[in-house]
């Protein structure tokens, strides 16, 4: 009996041993990964229910900043984006923490998705079928998803910042607008929009810094 209580207690011992290893390594591997910024933006825009653990944008979305440098589009300022790229060859667009918006703290008065071009586009029309999104409006990098009107005056345009298809719209920010500025990597989002070349996406996310 006293034999079998040893081997039983020495099991225990080893598999304690053997999850204390785990977590040490994890958390190991946590630590040295990109995600623990504590002193970052990234950091001031995640919500996490632990502070040692990521939340989903961290961990299943590579997310990339998308600088106003060189950006143009037709219907308005722009401002720095960022494009959360998933595994599943989708996207999501939304603002970056140094948007002018957020960091500047503007008053967010009203988000126009329709616009007057060669043609009147209308993003909230948008309905994609099937897998392969049939149906979805295409989009190129300059081309726009919405208008922010803020309280002084200002509009900033959210363009699509790479070739794609319109997936859907974030509606929820029609009726809540300070979901934009205070949880823009989650629930504040813009678009889900679904890039036209994925076999070339890790060149093109080569040309976008990592959101830190």
């Amino acid at each position: 009996m006293s034999t079998s209580i040893e081997n039983a207690s020495e099991e225990c011992s080893v598999e304690e041993s053997k999850s204390q290893n785990l977590v040490a390594l994890s958390e190991s591997s946590y630590h040295d990964s990109s995600h623990n910024r504590d002193k970052t933006l990234l950091n001031k825009y995640i919500d996490r229910i632990l502070d040692d653990f990521p939340t989903p944008s961290e961990r299943y979305y590579d997310i990339r900043l998308v600088t106003s440098e060189d950006r143009k589009c037709y219907f308005g300022e722009v401002g720095d984006q960022c494009i959360m790229f998933h595994s599943n060859k989708i996207c999501i667009v939304t603002l970056a923490p140094s948007h002018p918006v957020i960091s500047q703290d503007k008053e967010i008065t009203g988000i126009e998705f329709s616009f007057e071009g060669d043609s009147k586009i209308d993003r909230t029309t948008c309905q994609p079928r099937g897998k392969r999104k049939r149906g979805g409006q295409k989009l190129r990098k300059n081309s726009p998803i919405c208008g922010i009107l803020c309280s002084d005056g200002s509009k900033y345009i959210v363009t699509a910042c790479i070739g794609s298809k319109l997936i859907e719209i974030n509606r929820n920010i029609m009726n809540d607008h300070s979901i934009i500025k205070k949880k823009p990597l989650s629930s504040g989002y813009i678009a889900i929009i679904q890039p036209n070349e994925w076999a070339k996406l890790n060149d093109l996310k080569a040309g976008f810094p990592k959101l830190s």
